[in-house]
């Protein structure tokens, strides 16, 4: 569904797919908050929401994606903090968070995410110095944290 020109915003009736392994709609013009319901999709490995006008924090409620593979929620409209329970994301192989508006710093408990290969902050307004957790991230191979504080 990526590149389709849709509209109007993702319904929580999503949540119904319980065997949803990926979810690509990137390159829309989707807005409005992602619904609870579709972080409650256990099977969900590809979560591609990129390229939309979405809204919102990135909440507590993320932690329900536990077998994530790739996550990329940039280019729309995030705010609020850095989102720790990302970090409880230990599946990750790619977190693509580039050209939002998230604030704060990088979280203490950034070190879980062991599977990390691919982490891109840039653009955002996130600030301070990289916490000594973070360089214990051995599988990490890209990380762009260009354009923030």
């Amino acid at each position: 569904m990526e590149n389709n020109g849709f509209t109007g915003t993702l319904p929580s009736e999503i949540g119904d797919m319980v065997f949803l392994d990926e979810i690509n709609v990137g390159w829309n013009e989707l807005t409005g908050s992602l619904p609870d319901e579709l972080f409650s999709l256990e099977y969900l490995s590809i979560l591609d929401v990129s390229y939309n006008r979405f809204e919102g924090t990135i909440g507590t409620e993320i932690r329900g994606l536990a077998n994530i593979d790739v996550l990329k929620m940039n280019d729309n409209n995030f705010t609020g903090p850095f989102p720790r329970p990302l970090c409880e994301l230990g599946t990750a192989r790619v977190i693509m968070l580039q050209n939002n508006q998230i604030e704060g710093r990088l979280r203490a408990r950034i070190e879980e995410l062991s599977s990390i290969e691919i982490l891109r902050i840039d653009g955002n307004d996130i600030r301070g110095s990289l916490p000594d957790e973070f360089y214990a991230l051995s599988t990490l191979r890209t990380f762009d944290g260009s354009h923030n504080r």
